[in-house]
C-alpha cells in the first residue's frame, strides 16, 4: 500500500521542493490577416457584424504628374459559411471635394469547402461626378493553400485568385477602342510570416507587386504598399501606390 512518509528511509535522499517557474502563454494570433489582394477582388468579403475603412494614394496618375487619392467605406451582410454574404461599399475618389466624385460596389461572396471562396460583384454598380472607372462586372474564385499548420511560422500559407470581368478589367487598348471585351485577372499572395503576405497580381491590363502588412497585433490595421504598372503594357510607367486600412466589428 503506498504512504506518506515525513522522513526518508536509510540510503534515500531527502525531498526538496523544486521551484518551478510560472509559464504564461503568449498570445501569437493577430486581429485580422494580410490581404491577399491589391488592386483586384477576391473571393472573400465582408458579412454581418464587420466593416471597414480606409484610404488610398497614388504618386501620380496614369499620364499626369498629379497625384491622386480615395477614400472607402464599406460593411457586410449576411453569412457567407452558411449561406450568402453580401458586401456594400462606397468609394469617394476626389479627396478636393469628397462628395463630388464616387461610387457604390457591391459584391455577393460563398464560403465553400477545403479553403475555396466564391464572389460575383460590380465595381461601380452606381456612380456619381466622374470616376473615370465606369461600371465593371467580374466574378472571382480564391483558393487558399495551407503548406504549415502553424501559421506563426514563415511561409506557412499561399492564396490564389483568378478572375473575369469587364469595365476596367479589359486590357488598355479596348477600353481606348471601345471594345466590349472581357479581361482576366489574376493575384497570387505568399505569407512570409504571420503579419506579412508578399502579392503579385495582373489586373486585367498590367502588373502589380506590394506587400499587405499588419504593424500592430491587436490593431486590425492592414498598410498596403505597391508598385503598379510594372511591365509598360497600360499606363506610362511604374506607378508607386500605398492603402492603408482599419477594420472593426459591431
Amino acid at each position: 500500500m503506498p504512504s506518506l512518509r515525513r522522513n526518508p528511509r536509510e540510503g534515500e535522499g531527502r525531498f526538496e521542493p523544486q521551484r518551478i517557474p510560472l509559464f504564461i502563454p503568449v498570445e501569437d494570433n493577430y486581429r485580422i490577416s494580410p490581404g491577399v489582394t491589391i488592386m483586384n477582388p477576391s473571393g472573400y468579403g465582408a458579412s454581418w457584424g464587420s466593416a471597414g475603412i480606409g484610404f488610398g494614394l497614388q504618386e501620380r496618375v496614369r499620364f499626369r504628374d498629379e497625384a491622386d487619392g480615395v477614400f472607402g467605406l464599406g460593411f457586410g451582410l449576411g453569412n457567407p459559411q452558411k449561406n450568402i454574404g453580401f458586401q456594400v461599399g462606397i468609394s469617394l475618389v476626389d479627396l478636393d471635394d469628397p462628395f463630388r466624385d464616387g461610387a457604390i460596389n457591391l459584391k455577393l461572396h460563398r464560403r465553400l469547402p477545403k479553403d475555396l471562396s466564391i464572389a460575383v460583384g460590380t465595381q461601380g454598380a452606381t456612380t456619381w461626378g466622374n470616376t473615370d472607372g465606369g461600371s465593371s462586372v467580374y466574378g472571382v474564385v480564391t483558393k487558399r493553400f495551407v503548406l504549415k499548420e502553424d501559421r506563426t511560422q514563415p511561409f506557412s500559407e499561399i492564396s490564389t485568385s483568378l478572375g473575369i470581368g469587364g469595365g476596367q478589367f479589359r486590357s488598355e487598348s479596348d477600353i481606348d477602342n471601345g471594345v466590349e471585351s472581357v479581361g482576366v485577372f489574376s493575384s497570387v499572395s505568399l505569407r512570409i510570416v504571420q503579419p506579412l503576405s508578399l502579392i503579385t497580381e495582373w489586373t486585367g491590363q498590367d502588373m502589380t507587386i506590394g506587400v499587405s502588412f499588419v504593424p500592430f497585433r491587436r490593431l486590425p490595421l492592414a498598410v498596403v504598399p505597391a508598385v503598379t504598372d510594372i511591365t509598360g503594357s497600360a499606363g506610362d510607367g511604374a506607378r508607386f501606390i500605398f492603402g492603408i486600412g482599419y477594420s472593426f466589428s459591431f
